[in-house]
Protein backbone atom coordinates (compact mmCIF):
# COMPACT_ATOMS: atom_id res chain seq x y z
CA UNK A 1 0.00 0.00 0.00
CA UNK A 2 1.32 3.43 -0.90
CA UNK A 3 2.15 5.71 2.01
CA UNK A 4 -0.29 8.24 0.65
CA UNK A 5 -3.23 5.82 0.95
CA UNK A 6 -2.86 5.56 4.72
CA UNK A 7 -2.38 9.32 5.04
CA UNK A 8 -5.44 9.99 2.87
CA UNK A 9 -7.54 7.80 5.17
CA UNK A 10 -6.21 9.78 8.11
CA UNK A 11 -7.16 13.01 6.32
CA UNK A 12 -10.70 11.73 5.82
CA UNK A 13 -10.89 10.78 9.49
CA UNK A 14 -9.61 14.21 10.57
CA UNK A 15 -12.10 15.97 8.31
CA UNK A 16 -14.92 13.85 9.76
CA UNK A 17 -13.83 14.76 13.31
CA UNK A 18 -13.64 18.44 12.37
CA UNK A 19 -17.09 18.35 10.77
CA UNK A 20 -18.60 16.73 13.89
CA UNK A 21 -17.04 19.34 16.14
CA UNK A 22 -18.04 22.30 13.96
CA UNK A 23 -21.57 20.92 13.59
CA UNK A 24 -21.93 20.83 17.37
CA UNK A 25 -20.99 24.49 17.77
CA UNK A 26 -23.75 26.64 19.17
CA UNK A 27 -23.55 29.08 22.08
CA UNK A 28 -26.35 27.36 23.99
CA UNK A 29 -24.99 23.90 23.40
CA UNK A 30 -21.51 25.00 24.46
CA UNK A 31 -22.70 26.52 27.71
CA UNK A 32 -24.24 23.20 28.73
CA UNK A 33 -22.06 20.81 26.74
CA UNK A 34 -18.59 22.32 26.97
CA UNK A 35 -17.24 19.03 28.31
CA UNK A 36 -18.35 17.24 25.15
CA UNK A 37 -16.70 19.88 22.94
CA UNK A 38 -13.47 19.57 24.93
CA UNK A 39 -13.60 15.75 24.64
CA UNK A 40 -13.91 16.07 20.86
CA UNK A 41 -11.01 18.50 20.79
CA UNK A 42 -8.93 16.12 22.85
CA UNK A 43 -9.69 13.21 20.51
CA UNK A 44 -8.92 15.37 17.47
CA UNK A 45 -5.69 16.57 19.08
CA UNK A 46 -4.46 13.01 19.49
CA UNK A 47 -5.35 12.05 15.94
CA UNK A 48 -3.77 15.20 14.54
CA UNK A 49 -0.53 14.64 16.45
CA UNK A 50 -0.25 11.06 15.20
CA UNK A 51 -1.12 12.10 11.65
CA UNK A 52 1.36 14.97 11.44
CA UNK A 53 4.03 12.73 12.94
CA UNK A 54 3.33 10.14 10.23
CA UNK A 55 3.52 12.78 7.50
CA UNK A 56 6.77 14.26 8.80
CA UNK A 57 8.32 10.79 9.18
CA UNK A 58 7.25 9.90 5.62
CA UNK A 59 8.73 13.12 4.27
CA UNK A 60 11.99 12.66 6.15
CA UNK A 61 12.23 9.12 4.81
CA UNK A 62 11.59 10.45 1.30
CA UNK A 63 14.27 13.11 1.82
CA UNK A 64 16.78 10.43 2.75
CA UNK A 65 16.35 8.96 -0.72
CA UNK A 66 17.64 10.61 -3.84
CA UNK A 67 15.30 13.50 -4.58
CA UNK A 68 15.68 16.35 -6.99
CA UNK A 69 16.32 19.81 -5.58
CA UNK A 70 12.77 21.06 -6.27
CA UNK A 71 11.23 17.97 -4.62
CA UNK A 72 13.57 18.39 -1.67
CA UNK A 73 12.54 22.05 -1.29
CA UNK A 74 8.84 21.07 -1.52
CA UNK A 75 9.31 18.38 1.14
CA UNK A 76 11.05 20.83 3.48
CA UNK A 77 8.28 23.38 2.93
CA UNK A 78 5.61 20.79 3.79
CA UNK A 79 7.49 19.84 6.97
CA UNK A 80 7.78 23.51 8.01
CA UNK A 81 4.07 24.10 7.30
CA UNK A 82 3.06 21.02 9.31
CA UNK A 83 5.18 22.01 12.27
CA UNK A 84 3.74 25.54 12.17
CA UNK A 85 0.18 24.21 12.01
CA UNK A 86 0.82 21.83 14.90
CA UNK A 87 2.25 24.69 16.99
CA UNK A 88 -0.82 26.81 16.17
CA UNK A 89 -3.08 23.95 17.19
CA UNK A 90 -1.17 23.55 20.46
CA UNK A 91 -1.76 27.25 21.25
CA UNK A 92 -5.44 26.87 20.34
CA UNK A 93 -5.71 23.80 22.63
CA UNK A 94 -3.99 25.65 25.45
CA UNK A 95 -6.50 28.48 25.15
CA UNK A 96 -9.59 26.24 24.87
CA UNK A 97 -8.31 23.12 26.64
CA UNK A 98 -10.77 23.07 29.49
CA UNK A 99 -14.57 23.22 29.52
CA UNK A 100 -14.53 26.35 31.72
CA UNK A 101 -12.79 28.43 29.05
CA UNK A 102 -15.30 27.25 26.44
CA UNK A 103 -18.27 27.94 28.72
CA UNK A 104 -16.89 31.40 29.62
CA UNK A 105 -16.67 32.51 25.98
CA UNK A 106 -18.69 30.21 23.72
CA UNK A 107 -18.91 32.76 20.90
CA UNK A 108 -15.14 33.30 20.89
CA UNK A 109 -14.60 29.53 20.93
CA UNK A 110 -17.01 29.06 18.01
CA UNK A 111 -15.39 31.79 15.94
CA UNK A 112 -11.84 30.67 16.58
CA UNK A 113 -12.73 27.01 16.05
CA UNK A 114 -14.43 27.66 12.72
CA UNK A 115 -11.56 29.86 11.55
CA UNK A 116 -8.87 27.42 12.66
CA UNK A 117 -10.56 24.38 11.16
CA UNK A 118 -11.24 26.18 7.89
CA UNK A 119 -7.49 26.80 7.61
CA UNK A 120 -6.79 23.19 8.57
CA UNK A 121 -9.23 21.87 5.93
CA UNK A 122 -7.51 24.02 3.29
CA UNK A 123 -4.14 22.62 4.36
CA UNK A 124 -5.49 19.09 4.02
CA UNK A 125 -6.70 19.92 0.49
CA UNK A 126 -3.25 21.31 -0.36
CA UNK A 127 -1.60 18.17 0.94
CA UNK A 128 -4.02 15.99 -1.02
CA UNK A 129 -2.98 17.81 -4.19
CA UNK A 130 0.76 18.06 -3.62
CA UNK A 131 2.16 16.11 -0.70
CA UNK A 132 0.89 12.70 -1.72
CA UNK A 133 2.21 12.99 -5.27
CA UNK A 134 5.57 13.95 -3.80
CA UNK A 135 5.60 10.98 -1.42
CA UNK A 136 4.45 8.51 -4.06
CA UNK A 137 7.04 9.72 -6.56
CA UNK A 138 9.80 9.31 -3.96
CA UNK A 139 8.72 5.75 -3.08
Amino acid sequence: MATSESLRRQHNDLLREIAELVKSLGAGALRTGAERAEERLSRLSGKLSVHVGSEVDSLKEALSRRMGASHRADACRFIDDMETMLASFAAYRLKWGDPGSIRANPVGFMQETRRFFYVMAKEIEREDRGLFCLLDSAA
